[in-house]
């Protein structure tokens, strides 16, 4: 499957008889930096591909995008009375289209776009040729006017949270055999990433949900003994 469609990353499961989660090894990292989560998250799952009886290792925030982002030019824009918000509006129409109406087919609503042809949408160059406008001068003029260019940059397209702080999970499935002997041989070396300060890192998966079901048996053993 992942010789033929290259971006994706499938999830096998087997038929399971009550609780159970997609990753059976999970390490999950909290803090407030998404950039010095994803390090923390990459060095898990280096520890976690270097046993050879791992699979299926990945990260719930998948890989990081590439993303075309305009140098804005505040000054010029000021004068010009364009804002950050006005100009992102332009390149949306100018690269994605303007919708201009709805179509129905049967139950569903389809949007009707009004844009170019893809061969001037997918040419950065062209974008400077796109128009944003001005009301100090009560017209539109070139975007090239208020952009000084674009940079590519790589950012992250799913962020997730728990417990409202900011958290990523790098998690692991055995090849083979159980999960926990695989677990116990991941446990220390992960538990010896260096957090810095504000951060954390707890377990998740089969650990947890063990932990759980030891926790509500022992009380309801200790509520039937009183």
């Amino acid at each position: 499957m992942t010789e033929n469609i290259d971006n994706i990353e499938p999830k096998i499961k087997g038929l399971r008889i009550g609780p159970g989660r997609d990753s059976k090894i999970e390490a999950r990292f909290a803090g407030p930096d998404p950039e010095v989560l994803r390090n923390l998250a990459s060095q898990a799952e280096a520890i976690m591909h270097a046993d050879p009886e791992t699979k299926e290792v990945r990260n719930d925030w998948r890989q990081p995008v590439k993303l075309i982002k305009p140098i804005f030019n505040e000054q010029v824009a000021r004068q010009l009375g364009i804002t950050r918000t006005e100009l992102t509006a332009s390149l949306k129409a100018a690269s994605e289209g303007t919708q201009v109406g709805i179509y129905r087919d049967g139950v569903r609503l389809l949007p009707i776009y009004f844009r170019s042809d893809a061969s001037e949408r997918q040419n950065v160059a062209q974008l400077m040729d796109a128009q944003v406008y001005s009301p100090v001068l009560q017209r539109t003029v070139p975007i090239a006017q208020v952009v000084v260019g674009f940079e590519t940059v790589w950012e992250d397209a799913m962020i997730r949270g728990r417990d409202r702080l900011t958290t990523i999970i790098a998690s692991a499935n055995p090849k083979g055999e159980l999960a926990a002997p695989l677990f116990e041989r991941l446990k220390p070396q992960i538990e010896a990433i260096e957090l810095p300060p504000g951060y954390s890192m707890d377990w998740g998966g089969e650990y947890e949900d063990s932990a759980e079901a030891q926790g509500a048996l022992f009380s309801a053993i200790l509520f039937h003994s009183s």
